[in-house]
């Protein structure tokens, strides 16, 4: 039987990743398909897998959760603001507009590529309800 966490992206009790290459949280797959969704990318399953494809890349693995390179493209892209408590966590946010007192789209915690994909998959998911 496998441990559990609760999980910050739909608030469910999800298993915990076996490593850190290939996670069983129930939503990731999810969040990574919002993720590539909003990179312009088109993405296809193959066994848990994402292997995604746009301009600019062909058939590579797509995981900006494990992937800092990737991780990072969504942050220049859709220019999300990165912070650090001090006590370790990342604080993930993006801004509608300048002039906004609180951040749209908020996420924290101890893993800065998981905060960023989830900051933008909540990005997304708004985006898509909104639409």
């Amino acid at each position: 039987m496998s441990e559990t966490e609760k999980c910050s992206y739909c608030g469910a009790e999800c298993p915990k990743p076996v490593s850190y290459h290939h996670s069983q949280h129930d939503c990731d797959l999810e969040m990574t398909k919002l993720c590539a969704e909003a990179m312009g990318s088109q993405v296809v399953e193959d066994d848990g897998f994402l292997w995604g494809a746009n301009d600019m890349w062909r058939e590579q693995y797509y995981s900006p959760l494990t992937d800092d390179a990737q991780a990072m493209a969504l942050v220049k892209k859709l220019r999300v603001t990165i912070g650090h408590d001090g006590l370790g966590k990342w604080i993930v946010e993006w801004w509608p507009a300048h002039q906004s007192l609180y951040p749209r789209h908020e996420t924290e915690g101890a893993d800065l590529n998981r905060a960023i994909v989830e900051c933008v998959a909540k990005m997304q998911a708004a985006k898509a309800k909104d639409a």
